[in-house]
């Protein structure tokens, strides 16, 4: 569960045409000289907002942070902005803009357009989908194949099996994920250069819950940077995204605060994003043997393995999936998923007995960034490029 902690001196309530105070609290705070402007706990991440030196621009500029509940976790919004009314336009636009894509790719409501067009008679010759729907799939089944499989939206039925194993706490019998298996398979889906997705399984389920929250975090930043706005954050419960820097030109400083024995570390980004993905804590035991609440799609079983996965990239969309994937393969796996991907950049945490040495791709694990044991880490050429120095 996300709580969320505000230091701020003063809020103030903002009314404009179109917006009721009761409905838009906004903390407000001139940006000045501070060491900490705001601390935000939220699943694996803390974040914190440092200034250095300013200019006369970054005097007058304001920060605006809300929250949003939807997706079924916390939105954070942190804004810089001259005027609240700009703030007001982005919270508005923003709300808008999650609960459309909500609406889009919920595998809870039973009318969003994802279960909509799993329903549909015409499965098998074409569907016609939304914009959005079509540009998701489009990124998705890149991913698909990048990871040679480990990322998959088709894992909808294994999703649904697994789930209700964990609220059992009983283990699925090999002939339920054998079913559900059966049913996995982005190659089942195509892609026409029409709008249209169809499909070749027709008890087909979509699961985009290992990148949707990424992809509204990138769309939300488009419409503030439609507003003319070019410092903002948007958090969506500890998928990142980041546009612009701080207004004295500081990067934004995302912190990871220490978990399992896994030690804190402080990352400077600039229209940038992070997300983190892992089985550190979610798991079911069952005869000695723990199962992870993440399911690797080709063999329809919950990871066993320890993992923590955090990946920095250009959008928080490509974050997302990446730190969903590289939480299956094996860390040889992800560090060459990584090496072939361009501005992408990886960190992850695992067993201890696994094969790969810390040096998998020939960087050594600098000594900050070594758990305590049982752990080990592993991270890409340019990681260090984004730590924090002591």
């Amino acid at each position: 569960m996300r709580h969320h902690r505000e230091i701020s001196t003063f809020s103030e309530k903002c009314d404009s045409e179109g917006a009721n105070p009761t409905d838009f609290h906004v903390k407000s705070q001139p940006f000045a000289r501070r060491k900490v402007l705001i601390g935000v706990v939220c699943g694996l991440f803390g974040l914190i907002l440092a200034s250095g030196t300013q200019t006369a621009h970054a005097q007058s500029l304001r920060r605006f942070e809300w929250t949003q509940p939807a997706m079924g976790v916390q939105f954070h919004f942190v804004v810089y902005a001259l005027e609240p009314q700009t703030a007001v336009r982005a919270q508005t636009k923003a709300a808008e803009r999650i609960e459309q894509l909500e609406q889009i790719f919920s595998d809870y409501r039973p009318n969003s357009e994802i279960n909509q067009f799993v329903r549909s008679t015409d499965l098998a010759k074409g569907v016609s989908v939304s914009a959005d729907l079509y540009r998701l799939m489009e990124i998705s089944k890149h991913w698909h194949d990048q990871s040679h499989g480990a990322f998959d939206v088709t894992i909808g039925p294994l999703s649904k099996l697994w789930r209700k194993s964990f609220r059992s706490q009983k283990l699925p019998t090999e002939a339920e994920i054998s079913e559900s298996k059966s049913k996995v398979g982005f190659g089942q889906l195509h892609l026409q250069t029409t709008g249209q997705i169809a499909s070749s399984q027709l008890n087909l389920q979509l699961d985009f819950g290992g990148i949707a929250k990424g992809d509204a975090a990138d769309q939300v930043l488009n419409l503030f940077r439609d507003l003319g706005i070019t410092s903002a954050l948007v958090d969506a419960s500890g998928d990142i995204a980041t546009l612009g820097c701080l207004p004295d030109g500081t990067p934004w400083r995302i912190e990871l605060p220490p978990q399992e024995g896994v030690p804190a570390i402080t990352l400077h980004l600039a229209n940038q994003s992070v997300a983190t993905s892992g089985s550190l804590n979610q798991a079911l035991e069952v005869d000695g043997r723990r199962y992870s609440h993440i399911i690797d799609p080709r063999t329809g079983i919950a990871v066993q393995h320890t993992r923590r996965a955090t990946i920095i990239a250009a959008n928080a969309a490509t974050a997302d999936a990446l730190a969903s994937a590289c939480s299956v393969l094996q860390p040889a796996e992800s560090l060459k998923l990584i090496e072939h991907t361009a501005q992408a950049e990886l960190f992850l945490i695992g067993d201890h007995d696994v094969e790969s040495p810390d040096s998998a791709n020939g960087t050594t694990v600098p000594a900050k960034l070594r758990p305590a044991k049982p752990f080990k880490s592993w991270i890409s050429a340019g990681f260090a490029n984004y730590l924090e120095k002591d």
